[in-house]
This record gives structure tokens, C-alpha cells and sequence, in this order.
């Protein structure tokens, strides 16, 4: 493997690693503070965050990855990051101030949750978020990995420690929560504002701002389509039951999400690393050395969202209140989401190369409405686990639209026969075990058992070109 790609993977895994194991094992700790239905609360109000950093940075810090190499002195780099400051800032302070003045409008999206103080105070830690992208998103693309995960490692912690001063020690339950993550948030502000200080030039270039946009507008209906995929499912499980319901799906959904502790921090230091060898390289010899790459991040994610997936009864019923015991059939289904969604990021790499972005565009707005359509059809009667396979068809029909775009572009394909055995393997596996009915001891040695026995099957089955795969990337 390239040697600073192995380095930077990881860094990031670590950096990743660290925050998210550490929220995972408070996790359990603020579901004994919370109920369902205030962690439902929860849920739901971070529905607005997510879909609100999409509106306030119109996806300029995702422009960054990729035409931060267009600029060839230091000084048009420094120009190019100030300009996407200013532009998100202002964007940022003119959203907010809208959102406040229709406060009863945003207010009635959902049936039993207030404006204020729950929805404002989540929109508040929002809008500030948005001043740590820059810096941050900088430190990435100058393939600065220490940096960047030290950063991420103490926003995670300085928020958390005053969420769980305003839930554990003051009991104050989810509007505490609330209330410590803008605290933390305003704290980091000082931290982010220094570091873009040091980064940037805070001059705006109309030419500079004008090439993001019509490189990163494009990308917003996708990010939008993303977050219906991913949030709005939240809102119509609120409105169809309760937020009780929302909780329990909530809690499997984020469980699931440990997925990406691995296969994301790959993923970061490969973006990079993949634009580099696609441009520097001729086609021939990047294609091949992607295609290997390709097929040991497949490889990578499937292996653990199967072990997540397989351990998911057992760790939730040893680590969560029995109130959350049902979230387990969660997140085998997201689960099996997550695999189609990461085989799409590595699909997208060969668009954005090509800058084709139209094309992820098209494929993700098929997918918002594919998945509006089963969400409507399968929530109001199935409630969470409709939602949970409305996911999961989306992004299984996503995945055959971005891989129909992908060909038309710069695309590296995968070792096939290694990765679809190994998915189907592990799928059945996980069927298996849902089928089947065990105490708890029995099962958690059987599992272990099983898995290595097919992990070594398929290593001696394909070790030349598995070592081929880890030597020469």
C-alpha cells in the first residue's frame, strides 16, 4: 500500500476511532438518563442539523476536496480558502436569521416537539458548526492527517464533556443535552476562528467563489436527496407514531453507524490519494492500482458492518437499558444498507474525477424520490423497520445508477469474485443468526467461531490475491 496512504488511513481510523468508540461507550450512559421517547426527541431535532449545514454551505466545503489542486501558488490557495469562509459565513448568518423569523412554520414539522427550546437551540449549534468546516476541510486536503485528527478528537470531547455535565450531573435530560452541545460548540468557535486566521486570506474572489459553485450546486440536490435518505425518515416515524418509536429506530440506526469508523477514515485518506494517482498517473497504471484499492475497501466494509451486525443482540442487551433491546433488529437492516452506500462512494470517485457531478446529481435525486415513495408506503404500517427497508432498497437501486454513471467516467472496477463471495458469505451468516435462537453465551462463542473460520476459508481460498491487494496498492 502506498506508504502515506497507510499512514494517513491510519491516522484517520484512530482519529475516527477514538471519538466514535468513545460516544458509543457514552452512548449507554445517556440512554439510561434519556427514555425512548427523549432520545426520539433527540433524533428528531438533529434532523434540522444535518439538512441545515447542507443549506448553509450550499456544498462549497465539498468543492474544496477537489479544486484546491486546480491553484498552484500558496497565496491563490490561501485566496480560495477565504473565499469559501466568507461565502458559508454569510450564507450561514442569513439562513439562521430566516429560520428564527419563521419559527411557527419550521415549529409545525412536527407533531409534538416544540420550536423553542428544542428545535432552536439544535439550529444554534448548527449555524456555529459551520465556521469549523474551512479549517478543517484545509487541513484534509494538505493531506495534514495528524492535524485534522487531533482537531476532530477535541471537538468531540470539549462538547461532550459539557453534554454530560448538563445531563448526568445536572439531570436536565434532552433539553440538557441540547443546551451542552452550544456551549461546547461556542467554545470550539475560538479554537476554529484562530485556525482559519492561520490558513486563509479573508479576501473574496467572485471568480473563485463562481468555479465552486458550479462545481459544488450540482452536488446539493445530491447532499439533499442524502439527507432524505438518511433523516427525513425520523420525521415521518414522529408523525405516523411517537417520538418512543423514533428513539428505538434512532439507537439501532447509530449502532449501525460504527460501520463507518473504519470504512469512512479509509475512505478520507482515499479521496485524496485517488485524485492524485487518477491525474498523475497514465489511465492504464491508475485504473489497475485503483481497482486494487477498490476491492480492499470493499473488502474492509463488509467485514465489519457483518460483525457489527452479528453482535449487534448481544452487545445491546450487555451494554443498553431494556428499553432499547429491539433497536438490534435495526440495525441488521440499516446495516445491510450501509455496504450498497459505501460501494456508491467508491462509484462517485470515478465522477467526481471526471467532474461529471451532474451525474451524481441525477442518481441521488432518483434515489430521494424512490425513497419519499417507501417511506410513504411502508412507515404508516410497518413504522420503524419500513423505514429501516425503505433505506435499504434506496441504496441498493442507488448503487445500479451510480455504477451505470460511473462507466461513462474514470472508472476502476473491483476483484469481483473476492468481494461477492465474501458479501454473500456474511449475509447469509447474519440471516442465519437472526433465524436461529440462542442464550447468550452460546451464541457469542458460536459467532466468534464461525467468523473465523470464514475469514480464514477466504483467506487461503484467495491469499495470492488478497497479498497482492496489500502489498501493491
Amino acid at each position: 500500500m502506498n506508504s502515506k496512504l497507510a499512514k494517513n488511513t491510519l491516522l484517520y481510523t484512530l482519529g475516527m476511532f477514538i471519538p466514535k468508540m468513545a460516544q458509543f461507550i457514552l452512548l449507554p450512559l445517556y440512554t439510561r438518563y434519556l427514555t425512548p421517547s427523549d432520545y426520539g426527541i433527540l433524533s428528531s431535532v438533529q434532523v434540522m442539523n444535518s439538512v441545515l449545514v447542507l443549506l448553509y454551505t450550499l456544498a462549497l466545503n465539498r468543492a474544496i476536496f477537489r479544486l484546491y489542486f486546480d491553484f498552484k501558488t500558496e497565496k491563490e490557495k490561501r485566496d480560495y480558502l477565504g473565499t469559501i469562509f466568507i461565502g458559508i459565513s454569510i450564507s450561514a448568518v442569513v439562513i439562521t436569521s430566516i429560520i428564527f423569523s419563521l419559527s411557527d412554520i419550521i415549529g409545525s414539522i412536527y407533531k409534538s416537539i416544540d420550536f423553542y427550546p428544542y428545535m432552536s437551540l439544535s439550529i444554534l449549534a448548527s449555524a456555529i458548526t459551520t465556521f469549523f468546516l474551512v479549517p478543517k476541510t484545509a487541513y484534509f486536503v494538505k493531506e495534514k492527517a495528524n492535524i485534522f485528527v487531533l482537531l476532530s478528537i477535541i471537538e468531540f470531547f470539549t462538547r461532550n464533556i459539557f453534554i454530560l455535565v448538563f445531563v448526568v450531573f445536572l439531570e436536565k435530560g434532552v433539553l440538557g443535552y441540547l443546551q451542552g452541545q452550544l456551549a461546547g460548540n461556542l467554545l470550539l468557535l475560538i479554537l476554529f476562528l484562530f485556525l482559519t486566521w492561520k490558513q486563509v486570506n479573508f479576501r473574496f474572489v467572485k471568480s473563485f467563489f463562481v468555479k465552486s459553485l458550479r462545481f459544488s450546486l450540482p452536488l446539493l440536490p445530491m447532499t439533499l436527496s442524502a439527507w432524505v435518505m438518511n433523516w427525513s425518515d425520523r420525521i415521518f416515524i414522529e408523525r405516523n407514531f411517537d417520538t418512543h418509536d423514533v428513539g428505538i429506530y434512532s439507537l439501532g440506526y447509530k449502532i449501525a453507524m460504527i460501520i463507518a469508523i473504519f470504512s469512512d477514515s479509509f475512505y478520507k485518506a482515499y479521496n485524496p490519494h485517488y485524485f492524485k494517482t487518477a491525474s498523475n498517473k497514465p489511465k492504464e497504471i491508475a485504473l489497475k492500482s485503483l481497482k486494487k484499492t477498490n476491492t480492499l475497501y470493499l473488502l474492509v466494509v463488509i467485514l465489519f458492518c457483518s460483525l457489527i451486525v452479528l453482535f449487534a443482540k448481544e452487545g445491546i442487551s450487555l451494554l443498553f437499558d431494556f428499553r432499547y433491546y429491539e433497536a438490534y433488529k435495526i440495525v441488521g437492516i440499516v446495516g445491510l444498507a450501509y455496504v450498497f452506500g459505501k460501494a456508491i462512494g467508491i462509484f462517485n470517485l470515478a465522477i467526481y474525477q471526471s467532474k461529471k457531478t451532474i451525474f451524481v446529481m441525477t442518481a441521488s435525486i432518483i434515489g430521494a424520490f424512490v425513497n419519499i415513495g417507501l417511506n410513504f408506503l411502508l412507515i404508516h404500517k410497518y413504522g420503524a423497520y419500513g423505514a429501516a427497508w425503505a433505506t435499504v432498497i434506496t441504496y441498493f437501486a442507488m448503487m445500479f445508477f451510480t455504477y451505470y454513471y460511473a462507466r461513462k467516467c474514470f472508472y476502476a472496477s473491483f476483484n469481483k469474485p473476492i468481494v461477492y463471495l465474501a458479501f454473500v458469505m456474511m449475509l447469509l451468516l447474519n440471516v442465519g443468526f437472526y433465524i436461529i435462537n440462542m442464550n447468550l453465551i452460546n451464541s457469542i462463542v458460536l459467532k466468534i467461531i464461525i467468523v473465523l473460520g470464514i475469514s480464514i476459508f477466504i483467506w487461503f481460498r484467495y491469499k495470492k490475491e488478497l497479498k497482492i491487494i496489500l502489498k501493491k496498492v
